[in-house]
């Protein structure tokens, strides 16, 4: 089994992207009972690195964003020993969403401090779209967020590509005015990343000073540098942040393989950055 990340010196986050939950449990997407492999994910990803400072979940958590495919990822988060930052995709319902997943008391929160970073989740789904687009009104609230955030570094988490993916008929889908929030983040010595889901792939990019990083999904894959959808027959994938006291970012993707019901694994390691 690969060894976790470091334990020491840094904020450690998971991240897993992609869910497709489906109602009702046991429903598949393309073949795939997308609950069972979003669980199988998270428990290996726990035995692999151990529990994390929080687990982000960045959008598209359910594929029929019914109440209860909320209420029983909620159950599953309710039992684990530390917080979620949960965000809408381009498939949630956000309303449902926030009536039914994001009003826990347990810490399923938009905004987390975690020592000198600030994480700062942002909506950028719009309603029948599959393309991403944040409101003024976001914007302006993360603006505020990162001004007024306590420590000196901020990480924001979107459901959206913010920059072209290489895969033609992804990239139709991507953000929409990336220019508007790459302008918000760049304008602030805090802002060190986005982290993002959508494009059920790795990915890995500087823009600026910023370290841009995609992630695979918990279900299917797609196809990198596709022209038109085409699947990927790569395994299930998370990602680790950790987050230094320094303002450094080292991250890896982590891939999973579920074989004759046991699941096994091949890791890439991802490189430094800052």
């Amino acid at each position: 089994m690969p060894s976790g990340p470091p334990k020491y010196g840094a904020y450690r986050v998971l991240q897993l992207t992609d869910l497709h939950l489906r109602d009702p449990s046991g429903s598949t997407l393309l073949g795939v009972d997308t609950e069972a492999s979003f669980l199988q994910t998270l428990e290996y990803a726990l035995q692999e690195g151990g529990p994390p400072d929080l687990l982000l979940l960045t959008g598209d958590l359910a594929e029929d964003p019914s109440p209860q495919c909320y209420q029983r990822l909620q159950a599953q988060l309710q039992r684990l020993p530390f917080p979620s930052l949960c965000i809408p995709g381009n498939h949630d319902d956000p309303k449902v969403m926030a009536q039914h997943l994001l009003s826990d008391e347990k810490g399923i929160v938009t905004q987390y401090q975690l020592g000198p970073w600030t994480l700062i989740g942002i909506n950028s789904a719009r309603p029948n779209l599959p393309s991403g687009f944040i409101r003024q009104d976001e914007l302006e609230r993360l603006r505020q967020i990162i001004d007024q955030a306590q420590g000196p570094y901020a990480l924001i988490a979107l459901h959206h590509h913010p920059v072209e993916s290489g895969s033609p008929w992804m990239d139709r889908m991507r953000l929409m005015n990336a220019e508007d929030l790459l302008n918000v983040v760049l304008a602030s010595p805090k802002g060190r990343g986005l982290v993002f889901g959508h494009i059920h792939q790795e990915m890995d990019v500087s823009w600026g000073s910023l370290r841009l990083l995609g992630t695979p999904s918990t279900c299917v894959q797609f196809a990198p540098g596709a022209d038109a959808f085409r699947l990927d027959q790569k395994p299930t994938g998370y990602r680790w942040l950790i987050l230094k006291n320094e303002g450094d970012i080292d991250s890896r993707v982590v891939r999973a393989i579920d074989l004759d019901d046991q699941i096994r694994f091949s890791e890439r390691e991802g490189s430094a950055g800052s």
